[in-house]
């Protein structure tokens, strides 16, 4: 994955939020493989983290982590100091997620 098919990817997540602002999320990275490079963390903060607290789409997170030991790392440092952040929880499986949204 380039850096220009994340961003498409992370703005149209955005957008599922704001028509959908739904008040719990599963996100699965299983498959997730790209590391997120610092520069690209400050990108997320500015164009996805802050503008899911300015519009009050902050919600329950379920993240079943990466495989990819420096991906799920930098995913965590990418919401690390974020709100959602403090709102989000990381899990092994889709059946522990899901249980502990329920």
């Amino acid at each position: 994955m380039e850096d220009i098919e994340y961003q498409k990817e992370t703005e149209q997540a955005l957008q599922y939020l704001q028509k959908y602002r739904p008040e719990k999320t599963l996100i699965n990275l299983k498959k997730f493989a790209y590391t997120i490079d610092p520069d690209m963390q400050g990108w997320v903060k500015e164009h996805f983290l802050n503008k899911i607290v300015q519009q009050q789409l902050t919600n329950i997170s379920a993240l079943v982590t990466s495989d990819d030991f420096f991906a799920q790392k930098s995913v965590e440092q990418s919401l690390e100091n974020s709100i959602q952040g403090n709102h989000s929880r990381y899990f092994s499986s889709t059946e522990e997620a899901i249980d502990w949204l329920d």
